[in-house]
């Protein structure tokens, strides 16, 4: 009987404490979700304690990284969180930044902001995926930080980039979760979608009206491996051929503004000028005419190319339906390769990133933010305090 007891008494323990997990992840999200609205009085500032927020310094292979870090007052220990902010156009100081690191400081979290020199410069490469690997590293060795807790988030390019980090040797088995926000798949693909101005939705495709950053960020990204002053006069000739109108309200397509002629420019930049010049029609022979290091380089970016390789138990990924920057096709097809995981969810919400729709109702706004509510939970779900670990 008094075993009989005990195991009842277990049981009931494990229940209490699962439930106490679950209202506890409630209420974070709750927290982080009202945070990262955009009212002007917030109440979660005056129910929660204003975070500290220092900077962080690392060491990377070339050498000091610098970082801002968000973190709860108490000493924790904390889950810890490394936040690949990726391509965007503001720095720490912008409120919506601010209102990240805050939220998921407010919400329990350690939070370390990162961006990498490349990313400011609008260009991507392989080195700022290091630099993430390094950077959670050093964060997780911290007194305040739980390693059993703890893992990566990304937004947009970051996102990518948080799971290529992921899947790092050096911190893959110490990764409890990865968040990726308006990811891309594969550059490959990406590509594809930017010259032809659409994108894949199941079967199908549909027009899609590429964003100015993205295109600046393709045409620096593509040229990045040229001589300096043949990329130079690519990005002159085509980083403003897509771009805001006066008010930045419409995108207006340009012809280019220098007409090139490929017998002038060396092999590989006139390899890269068929691909800026590429449309729908010729896209794929573009890329497939492209030198092997580039190609190499085009692969080493690609999320798909390593997700075999990620062994986080928690997987989430979340994309906006009307997405300009990062077409959601993109995480639909990351979705494919690891919806058959345990712990891997996937959403998609119905408002713009970075841009709202006009007319946006007060019971639209509702139900994005229930979709939101219920996006992020898993997230905190899985770093609750206690939680069983496998």
């Amino acid at each position: 009987m008094s075993v009989a007891l005990r195991a009842v008494d277990l049981t009931r323990a494990r229940v209490v404490g699962s439930l106490r997990g679950s209202i506890h992840a409630a209420v974070r999200t709750a927290v982080f979700i009202l945070k990262m609205t955009p009212l002007r009085r917030n109440p979660i500032d005056r129910l929660t304690e204003q975070p500290l927020i220092e900077a962080f310094t690392y060491s990377t292979d070339a050498g000091r990284g610098e970082a801002q870090l968000y973190r709860p007052r108490s000493s924790g220990p904390h889950p810890a969180v490394v936040v690949a902010l990726g391509i965007l156009p503001v720095d720490y100081t912008h409120p919506m930044v601010a209102s990240l690191g805050e939220g998921l400081a407010r919400a329990g979290f350690a939070a370390l902001l990162l961006w990498s020199p490349t990313m400011r410069d609008l260009r991507l490469d392989p080195r700022p995926v290091r630099e993430l690997a390094s950077a959670y590293e050093a964060l997780i060795a911290q007194p305040f930080a739980d390693a059993t807790r703890s893992g990566l988030l990304g937004v947009c390019v970051g996102a990518s980039y948080a799971l290529i980090a992921a899947a790092d040797r050096r911190i893959r088995d110490r990764v409890r979760f990865v968040f990726a926000y308006a990811a891309y798949s594969s550059i490959w693909t990406l590509a594809v979608d930017i010259a032809s101005a659409s994108r894949t939705l199941g079967l199908t495709r549909e027009p899609w009206d590429v964003d100015p950053l993205t295109w600046k960020t393709y045409v620096r990204s593509v040229t990045d491996w040229l001589a300096p002053e043949e990329a130079r006069r690519l990005r002159e000739a085509f980083e403003d051929r897509i771009a805001w109108n006066a008010t930045k309200t419409v995108i207006v397509h340009s012809p280019p503004k220098a007409r090139l002629d490929p017998s002038e420019l060396s092999d590989d930049a006139a390899a890269v000028l068929r691909l800026l010049r590429a449309g729908a029609d010729d896209v794929d022979a573009a890329l497939r005419a492209l030198p092997p290091r580039a190609k190499a380089l085009l692969t080493a970016m690609s999320p798909l190319t390593y997700v075999a390789d990620i062994t986080a138990p928690r997987i989430m990924l979340l994309h906006d339906r009307y997405d300009h920057v990062i077409p959601v096709g993109e995480s639909r097809r990351l979705w494919d390769a690891v919806s058959g995981r345990p712990g891997a969810t996937y959403a998609e919400l119905g408002l713009r990133h970075l841009r709202m729709p006009n007319g946006l109702s007060p019971v639209r706004v509702v139900r994005e933010l229930g979709k939101a509510y219920l996006a992020w939970y898993p997230l905190f779900r899985e770093t609750a305090a206690g939680l069983r670990r496998p």
